[in-house]
């Protein structure tokens, strides 16, 4: 398979696909075309998931110059299509290579890009020539790439149930239902980016955080029936000790005291906004991130009648899924083996954890008063509370 830059003249527009026999390709696309197309530049691929991949990052990279809307010509110079694709190959050629970090992989990619601009900025200098598209091409993030690279996890679950859990969850359906944008299908992390991109324009890091989620989904798989109903039983003898907890004044739960078993955090939230009484149990480490959903309408959490904290069992059948998770060593290591030791870090740290007889439950002690201490009880998916149309 080859990825291929075709256009009329140097000047562009110009067309970036893949196909495995280019020169058929380019006499197809002369069909109905008044001018001669050529193929000025071709880079070849393993097979058709890399070829797919390369093609979708130079598209991204020139995202901002298409023609229109879901098209593969773009209004920019051959020279500049060649650039974003040569960028694009190489950060995953590089992707591969069993003994370059992701930290490396990035500060390469960035080098090879800026060079990559200077060089064709001088070649117009010399020719007297100026570009009015150069400044509109996009470097790649790695993360972005490495995400891109990743397929949903082998689990009965979508990616949309995974990040609800986490607070890319609420700022993505913010900004979606700001600019009329519907819910991604959870399929591709493609229909993710262009929210990512937002955040980070608007300098929102939980919505930016997208491409650590979807690679934690990528090595993402069901719980067993005999780690959901352990699972289950952990969460109801910490929801009683919580909620005895949250009623015994003057005080409130501290977090990170009293809010985890042994090192895991655990909070209830709700997973489906659209249907509030469908909350999921979820349970943090870190290594891992293990999601319960009940199989019926429950709440999980509630308040009394003087608005305090309760956090009730989970009854009935219930399933879930769990995840690594994606820190900062990632960077310290070549990308496919952080990959393939992940899920073996992830399944080792949630053995450990429900083969101890002796789990560390929140204490019910008499303490001194907490002034200003904040219960992570629950974290409500809802918009947030900002002026939308100020900020986007």
């Amino acid at each position: 398979m080859h990825v291929y830059v075709i256009a009329a003249s140097g000047f562009g527009p110009s067309k970036v696909g893949r196909s495995a026999k280019t020169e058929e390709r380019r006499r197809g696309l002369q069909t109905g075309h008044p001018e001669r197309l050529v193929t000025y530049y071709k880079v070849r691929t393993r097979d058709e998931n890399e070829s797919r991949l390369v093609e979708q990052l130079a598209h991204r990279s020139l995202r901002l110059v298409r023609s229109r809307a879901n098209s593969e010509w773009f209004e920019v110079p051959t020279a500049e299509a060649i650039i974003a694709l040569r960028h694009a190959a190489t950060v995953v050629a590089a992707l591969r290579d069993p003994g370059t970090t992701l930290d490396e992989i990035g500060r390469k990619a960035v080098v090879s890009w800026l060079k990559s601009i200077e060089d064709h900025r001088a070649a117009l200098d010399d020719e007297g020539l100026d570009s009015t598209t150069l400044d509109e091409l996009q470097a790649l993030k790695v993360l972005d790439v490495l995400a891109c690279s990743q397929c949903p996890g082998l689990c009965s679950f979508s990616f949309n149930d995974y990040i609800d859990t986490w607070p890319e969850g609420p700022w993505h359906r913010a900004i979606r239902q700001s600019r009329g944008i519907g819910r991604p299908s959870g399929r591709s992390f493609a229909q993710y980016l262009d929210v990512a991109d937002i955040s980070r324009e608007q300098g929102a890091d939980e919505g930016a955080h997208v491409a650590r989620r979807w690679i934690e989904f990528g090595v993402a798989r069901d719980l067993t029936d005999s780690e959901c109903a352990s699972l289950q039983s952990v969460w109801n003898t910490f929801a009683d000790r919580y909620t005895t907890i949250e009623r015994k004044d003057p005080y409130i739960p501290e977090h990170g005291r009293d809010d985890r078993v042994d090192d895991v955090e655990l909070f209830a939230q709700v997973n489906d906004p659209d249907r509030p009484s469908r909350q999921c149990a979820v349970f943090y480490h870190e290594h891992f991130r293990a999601v319960l959903l009940p199989q019926q309408r429950i709440e999980l959490h509630s308040y009394d009648r003087l608005a305090r904290s309760m956090l009730r069992p989970l009854s009935g059948q219930v399933r879930g899924f769990i995840a690594p998770v994606v820190r900062d060593a990632l960077w310290s290591e070549p990308p496919m083996s952080w990959l393939h030791q992940a899920p073996k870090r992830r399944d080792a740290a949630l053995t450990h954890f429900l083969a101890n007889p002796s789990k560390r439950y929140p204490e019910i002690v008499d303490r001194e008063p907490v002034e200003d201490g904040t219960a992570l009880a629950l974290v409500h998916n809802e918009l947030p509370r900002i002026d939308l149309a100020a900020s986007w």
